[in-house]
């Protein structure tokens, strides 16, 4: 076996363009990185990607979801994964390491993550939240089939639905550090701007349409043990 050339190494990890993406909705992600090396002129030969379901696992460098193998390429940009099937709202640990032109081997990457989102529309579990319009209030107000699933301020007035509205919930949280893990999806039409303990966790971008394209979000680090 070659000995490990640390002079060449595998960095700045991607998923889908993204570093450590949460929620992706893609079943066969693509998965990049940059070659680093202090040598002029060193390139990449080959490469081999370990995917698992714990981190925990390449330590006794197992590997349970797909390990790629020594592929000869010299590509390091958008590899299609192509191990077991993802599950929906799992997080996934990934690797990788390179040969140089001399097929001498680096060392593996830092691990880095990347979480599905929910792929099937029954993997959906969560009902909708709303206020119960009255039949009579849909049809002053000539609803869209459906409108009433968003979570909205109740208006009389049809000219309101233009007017900025604060929402607001409250919940407690008995331990907030022994929370492993907790990701928000989040989305409004037409824009929006999510404060979690008067701190700004997300908001939509500028561009039309910004409510159908969800931000998916990591709010742990902003809760905390008691009323939130």
């Amino acid at each position: 076996m070659n000995e490990v050339f640390s002079s060449i190494a595998p960095d700045e990890l991607k998923c889908e363009y993204k570093t450590k993406p949460l929620g992706i909705d893609v079943k066969t992600p693509r998965l990049s990185w940059i070659t680093k090396s202090p040598r002029f002129n060193s390139s990449q030969s080959a490469y081999q990607i370990q995917v698992a379901s714990n981190k925990n696992l390449f330590e006794n460098n197992i590997c349970d979801i797909w390990d790629s193998g020594k592929i000869k390429s010299s590509s390091s940009n958008q590899i299609p994964f192509c191990g077991n099937n993802l599950e929906s709202n799992k997080t996934y640990f990934w690797r990788v390491k390179i040969w140089n032109e001399l097929n001498e081997e680096s060392s593996w990457s830092e691990v880095t993550f990347f979480s599905t989102g929910l792929f099937e529309q029954n993997d959906w579990k969560a009902k909708w939240i709303s206020h119960q319009y009255s039949f009579a209030e849909k049809s002053q107000l000539k609803f869209l089939q459906g409108i009433d699933k968003w979570i909205w301020y109740p208006f009389t007035n049809p000219d309101d639905k233009y007017k900025t509205i604060c929402l607001f919930k409250s919940f407690q949280v008995s331990n907030a550090s022994e929370i492993q893990s907790a990701n928000l999806l989040v989305t409004a039409d037409e824009k929006f701007q999510l404060f979690i303990n008067e701190k700004l966790v997300a908001k939509s971008d500028d561009k039309i349409f910004s409510w159908a394209r969800p931000s998916s979000v990591s709010v742990k680090n902003f809760l905390r043990t008691g009323p939130n």
